[in-house]
Order: C-alpha cells, then sequence, then structure tokens
C-alpha cells in the first residue's frame, strides 16, 4: 500500500529532468594519442621486467649447474668447473654409472667398457675419468698396506 502526498497539490512544480548519461565513458584525454614520455616509459617498463626475468632465468641455470657440480665426483675435490667442463663431465659419469650397472662389475675392477669394442690397431682406449680415479685411488691404498 502505497500513501501519496497530497498536501501540496496546487502548486505542482516539474521537476528538472535527470541529466542524460555520458555518451562516451572515457575521458577526452585517453582518447588523444600518447605522448612520446609515455612510449618512453612504457618500453622502460617492459624493458626492466624483461630483464628481471632474464636475470631469474640465468640465476635458476647457475643453481643448477652448482648443483650438478656438487653431485659429480671432481679430482682435486675444490676443483670448480666451467659449465661446459660440467657438462662433459656429467655425460661421462652417467655413462660411466651406466656401465656399472650394466655389467654388474664392481667399480673399482672395471675401467669403462668403452674401449672393448675398439678393433686391433685402432686408437688407444678411452678410459673414462671417474675409472682411472678410482684405479689411482685403489693403488694408493694397496701401496699403503705394504
Amino acid at each position: 500500500m502505497e500513501f501519496l502526498d497530497t498536501s501540496d497539490t496546487s502548486n505542482p512544480s516539474p521537476q528538472p529532468p535527470p541529466p542524460p548519461p555520458p555518451a562516451c565513458t572515457t575521458s577526452s584525454t585517453s582518447l588523444m594519442p600518447p605522448q612520446r614520455g609515455d612510449k618512453t616509459d612504457l618500453r622502460l617498463r617492459i624493458k626492466h621486467v624483461m630483464n628481471a626475468k632474464e636475470r631469474t632465468r640465468t640465476a635458476s641455470v647457475n643453481d643448477a649447474f652448482l648443483m650438478l657440480r656438487r653431485l659429480i665426483p671432481t679430482q682435486p675435490l675444490n676443483r670448480k668447473l666451467s659449465k661446459i667442463e660440467t657438462l662433459r663431465l656429467a655425460t661421462s659419469y652417467i655413462a660411466h654409472l651406466n656401465s656399472i650397472l650394466v655389467t654388474g662389475i664392481p667399480a673399482a675392477e672395471q675401467p669403462c667398457l668403452r674401449h672393448l669394442n675398439t678393433p686391433c690397431g685402432g686408437q688407444p682406449p678411452r678410459v673414462c675419468t671417474f675409472c682411472v680415479n678410482e684405479f689411482n685411488q685403489r693403488q694408493k691404498e694397496l701401496e699403503e698396506q705394504i
């Protein structure tokens, strides 16, 4: 139920119509082309973001190499390997561990099996770093026992 106010019906004053809604909600300044300074600022912001992403990527790669260096045995123990040395030594180490798993021969008794397929008169046998290190370590232990 609605109650109407009928107290002042003698002088009805018309109310002004509400203002029309704006035709466009964007401001006129945003319709103008960006100023040269705005483009430069945008380019600088994009450049800073891209540089930050690249620094993060580089730090991630360096952390991965650091973890890999810690996992691979080296001689001497405190030797710092370059990235390419780390990758080469890692592949050699994986091949060495694989040959141990495949043959079942303990590492101390086995030089890498890479040279077994070399025909006579070919290149001298290649023995991996890990086999040589283990062989040298075993020789030192035998000399100390004597």
